[in-house]
């Protein structure tokens, strides 16, 4: 059976930890408000100039940051100020020696790796008309307040757009109108996330509450290496 996403749905779909490549997560079939992706996960040329795709291996170009953004914008582009304050791009391009018209290297090696990840998603906030953006791990390596404030700019900037979060990031799905947990390339869970979170017996939970854990020792670990440094001064 298909996996049928209403217009202007904020779905994300969360892949289990070390689950493969996110082609996996288009082995089936899925339509978007009458769109429709193939098995084998291709973007029907009938879909491509109203769909926005957000991913961390996108490659940046050697040339000036503008047509870094503006690359691939099909007709008239989204007004450049919008874009930079829905991407946080304005330290970027203050820190840039050209600015705008700086050139960004082989692979964009004059930014970071988290400057990258801004830059595509201005890449991707550039197309006009869009009515299915789809992200996947779209803020990989930047911390969780910076993640939360670009989501939200994505949010405003697609609000009437059909919105796919692909991610490993499971306490990001909470905002969510619904989450898809994907396991072997295949939907395994499929509700609300406060419903899920609630389930006993729920894949979504468990990953939830590993994820819970995780952070707890990781701010203990942070919280002891302080103590030893504020101690050997």
């Amino acid at each position: 059976l298909a996996n049928k996403v209403p217009h202007r749905d904020r779905v994300v779909v969360l892949r289990a930890p070390f689950a493969g490549s996110p082609a996996e997560v288009f082995k089936t079939e899925w339509r978007f408000g009458g769109m429709t992706f193939t098995e084998k996960g291709a973007v029907l040329a009938t879909v491509r100039r109203s769909t926005a795709w957000v991913d961390p291996e996108t490659r940046l170009w050697n040339r000036a940051l503008l047509d870094n953004l503006r690359y691939g914008a099909a007709g008239p582009a989204v007004p450049l100020p919008a874009v930079i304050e829905g991407a946080e791009l304005r330290r970027v391009i203050e820190r840039l020696p050209n600015g705008l018209q700086t050139r960004l290297g082989e692979g964009g090696a004059l930014v970071s790796g988290g400057e990258g990840q801004r830059v595509r998603l201005g890449r991707a906030l550039s197309r006009p008309d869009v009515r299915l953006a789809i992200l996947d791990e779209p803020f990989r390596g930047l911390d969780r307040k910076h993640r939360q404030s670009l989501m939200a700019g994505v949010r405003r900037a697609w609000a009437n757009a059909t919105l796919l979060c692909i991610t490993h990031d499971v306490a990001e799905t909470l905002a969510f109108d619904r989450v898809l947990v994907v396991h072997d390339g295949r939907v395994v869970e499929d509700g609300a996330p406060s419903e899920l979170a609630q389930a006993a017996e729920s894949r979504y939970r468990s990953l939830l509450d590993a994820e819970l854990i995780m952070e707890d020792v990781a701010f203990d670990v942070a919280r002891r290496l302080q103590d030893h440094a504020a101690a050997a001064n």
